[in-house]
C-alpha cells in the first residue's frame, strides 16, 4: 500500500467514477451529463438493449450540442422544453423541440464540434431480463448488437441470469451471451460489464471459450458467485464494481474483503428502478445523488478492508481510469 500513501492525502477531493449506471433511465439528461462533465468523473452507462443504447446516443448528442451554447437565465424556457424533447415519445419530442427552437437559435448558434461526453462511457447491451425467448425476436436484437457494437469500446449490460423469475429464458440467455462474448473477442479492446445470477460456471466457461478473457476487459456487476468461482474470475483478470447493496449482505461484504484492491471499483446500478413491464422507467436523479452513494459505498468498502477512504478512493480512482480510459 505504500505506493498509493503519497496521493492519499490529497485524495479528499478525488472525484469518485461510478463503474455501473443505467443513464437511460434518467430523467433529467442534460443536467445529468453537463455535471458529470464538470465533475470530471467517470461513468460507465450501460444500456438494457440496443435500442436504448441508440436513443441515449442520441439524447447525448443533443444534450452536448445544447450545453455548449452556454444559454442564461433567460433562455430557460428552451432549457425546459429540451429537457421534455429529451424524455417524451417522437410525437411530443418533435413538438417542444419545435418550440424551443427559436430560444436556441437566439442563445447562440450550435457547436460544430462532435457531440461528445468523454467522461460518459456509454455501453451498448442486452441485459439478460430482456432476451426474448421467441427466436426471431432474439435475432433481431443481436442484429441490433451486432450493428452498434464497432461504435463503441464499451459492452453492458449483459450475461446470463438463471434465477427463478429468469430461468424460462434460459436457453435465449446463453444463445446471446454467447454470440455477444463472441463478437466482443473477435473486435478486442472491449470492457464488459457482467450481470450474472447463478450462472457463473455458465458464464466464466463462456468468456474464457471465447477468448475475452485474453481480448478484452471483463467486470462482475455485483459479484454473487462463489469463492473459487471469485477466484477464477480474479485468477482470469476480471475487475469487479461494488456497491452499496452489494455490502449489506455478510457474504457480499465478504467478497468485498477478498478481491484485490487493484481489482476494486465503484458503482451505484443507479437508479434503482429497472422493470422490463414498463415502456420508460425515467426517473428524476442528479449527479449528487450519484456522488452521495458512491462516498457512502466508499466509506463501508473502506472500514471492512481496514484502509483509509482517501487511500482506497485514490486507488478505486486509478482503477477506473486504468479500465475506461
Amino acid at each position: 500500500m505504500a505506493a498509493y500513501s503519497e496521493k492519499a492525502e490529497k485524495a479528499t477531493d478525488l472525484q469518485l467514477s461510478d463503474a455501473h449506471f443505467h443513464l437511460g433511465f434518467v430523467l433529467d439528461l442534460v443536467d445529468f451529463a453537463a455535471d458529470v462533465q464538470r465533475a470530471r468523473s467517470l461513468v460507465f452507462a450501460a444500456s438494457v438493449t440496443p435500442g436504448e443504447y441508440r436513443d441515449t446516443k442520441r439524447a447525448l448528442s443533443r444534450s452536448f450540442n445544447f450545453t455548449q451554447t452556454n444559454l442564461g437565465p433567460a433562455n430557460q424556457d428552451a432549457k425546459e422544453a429540451l429537457r421534455c424533447a429529451l424524455n417524451s415519445s417522437q410525437a411530443k419530442a418533435e413538438a417542444t423541440i419545435g418550440a424551443a427552437k427559436g430560444a436556441l437559435r437566439r442563445a447562440a448558434a450550435p457547436s460544430q464540434q462532435a457531440a461528445y461526453f468523454p467522461f460518459i462511457k456509454l455501453a451498448v447491451g442486452l441485459h439478460p431480463w430482456w432476451v426474448s425467448a421467441d427466436e426471431g425476436c432474439l435475432a433481431e436484437e443481436l442484429r441490433a448488437f451486432d450493428s452498434a457494437l464497432p461504435e463503441t469500446r464499451y459492452v453492458g449490460e449483459v450475461g446470463l441470469d438463471f434465477s427463478k423469475r429468469r430461468i424460462a429464458t434460459r436457453n435465449a440467455q446463453l444463445c446471446a451471451f454467447r454470440h455477444i462474448a463472441n463478437a466482443c473477442a473477435k473486435d478486442g479492446g472491449k470492457v464488459l460489464s457482467i450481470h450474472c445470477v447463478k450462472a457463473y460456471d455458465d458464464v466464466l466457461s463462456i468468456l474464457d471459450n471465447s477468448g475475452c478473457f485474453v481480448s478484452c476487459v471483463c467486470i462482475f456487476h455485483w459479484f454473487s458467485g462463489s469463492f473459487p468461482q471469485l477466484a477464477q474470475a480474479v485468477d482470469a483478470g476480471c475487475f469487479f464494481s461494488v456497491s452499496a447493496h452489494m455490502l449489506e449482505t455478510k457474504r457480499g461484504r465478504e467478497y468485498a474483503k477478498a478481491i484485490p484492491l487493484r481489482k476494486l471499483l465503484l458503482e451505484t446500478d443507479a437508479p434503482a428502478v429497472i422493470d422490463p413491464e414498463r415502456e420508460h422507467p425515467s426517473v428524476l436523479y442528479s449527479y449528487d445523488q450519484m456522488r452521495l452513494q458512491l462516498v457512502e459505498t466508499l466509506k463501508r468498502l473502506a472500514r471492512i478492508r481496514g484502509i483509509g477512504e482517501s487511500e482506497l478512493a485514490v486507488i478505486v480512482q486509478q482503477n477506473a481510469f486504468e479500465v475506461f480510459c
